[in-house]
Parts: C-alpha cells; structure tokens; sequence
C-alpha cells in the first residue's frame, strides 16, 4: 500500500500542473488576445482532455499488461539457436539446435522451448530471418569468405535437433547412462514433449562433431 500511495502522488502532482497550464493560457490569452480568442482556447479544452486521457489509457493498458508478463516470467525473449547451416544437395536453410547429454533434453531450454522458439518466431514469418541471412552471406562473398554462385533457397528454414552422447551422463537417480540409453531416453522424450516433427541429427564427439 505504501509503494502505491508513492506512486501516485507524482500522479497527482502531475495533473495539478495540467491544471495550471491551461488556467495559466486563459489568463494570457484573457489578457492580451481577447475575448474570441479566449473563447477559442476554452472550446479546445475538451477536445486536448479527450485526446490526453485517451492517450494515458493506452500506457496504462500497456503497463498492466506488461507488468503481468514480468510477474509471470514470461518475457519474450529474442530466440537463440545454436548452428544456421545451408544443406549442400538443395541450398535449404536449417535451423540447428545442439543438445549434449539427456540433462540438456527437458526443462526450460529443453527440446520443447526451442520448438516453441521456432515455431513462434521463424516458423510463423520466416522472411526477415531469410532476408537477413541472405544478407549476411552477400556480405561474406564480398568479402570473399564464400563463392560467389553461394546462394540458398527462400523457403521456411527446416528446424532440427542435433543430439551428442555425454560421457557420465546420469540419469535423476544418479545412475550412469550408456549410449544406447542416453539415445532411448532421448527418443522419449521426443515423443513426450510432441517434437517427432522435427528432425534429430545424432552427432559424434570424437574431438571433432560428426555424424554418426
């Protein structure tokens, strides 16, 4: 309660002074411009009201809505994928988010989150993300880092998983997973967490990533 009696006498403040500024143009106007003229300022009054009131209402609207995210920790966030790869045999752009061991699968950053990443952000209108790929790759040829036939399709970037097996990766219980485990509990939760639409890319690490 204290925190919003503080608020509001700036509030307060701030329409007392509103107030002011317009008896202080009457008085002026009154004074040395007449009595049409003052019945000229007097006639807007409303209409400048209408509009300011009009006006707050929207930053209010945006502050509560804005302060509900906050509080439910839900900020957009710009979406981060790990690998922007253009495949060789069709120019298609991809989309490639790299997971290593099973603890990288679930929970906030988990498989699920990078779909929802995906799907509500490139998927939904994937032209700037094209259009600004496509301009980084005309600046790396003229920069002379790629040919300059390099070029990629313009189609909706394909979104995938690329998962690497974690030496001593264990499971809740504590007990260590092996390859073939880490793999099953990795197409579980594929399945649990609805991403079987999505591609996964099984990667070796060998010091350097391969497919396997």
């Amino acid at each position: 309660l204290k925190k919003i009696i503080i608020f509001t006498i700036p509030v307060l403040l701030s329409g007392v002074l509103q107030l002011l500024f317009n008896a202080c143009d009457l008085i002026v106007v009154g004074k040395f411009a007449g009595d049409y003229a003052l019945a000229a300022v007097g006639s807007t009054t409303a209409l400048i009201s209408l509009t300011v009131n009009l006006f707050i209402g929207f930053s209010v609207g945006a502050n509560v809505s804005v302060a509900r995210s906050i509080g439910r920790n839900d900020e957009k966030k710009s979406p981060r994928f790990d690998i922007i790869a253009v495949r060789n045999n069709d120019k298609q752009l991809c989309v490639i988010e790299l997971k290593c061991g099973t603890g990288a699968l679930d929970g906030k950053s988990g498989l699920g989150d990078h779909a929802d990443s995906f799907e509500g952000t490139i998927k939904r209108n994937p032209a700037p993300f094209v259009k600004e790929i496509k301009n980084i790759i005309r600046d790396k040829i003229d920069l002379g880092l790629l040919s300059k036939n390099f070029s990629i399709n313009e189609k909706e970037p394909e979104f995938m998983f690329a998962f690497v097996t974690k030496e001593g990766d264990k499971d809740r219980n504590g007990f260590v997973r092996n390859e073939e485990e880490q793999i099953q509990f990795l197409n579980d939760e594929i399945v649990r967490q609805k991403c079987s639409d999505y591609k996964v890319l099984l990667l070796k690490d060998d010091g350097n990533f391969r497919l396997e």
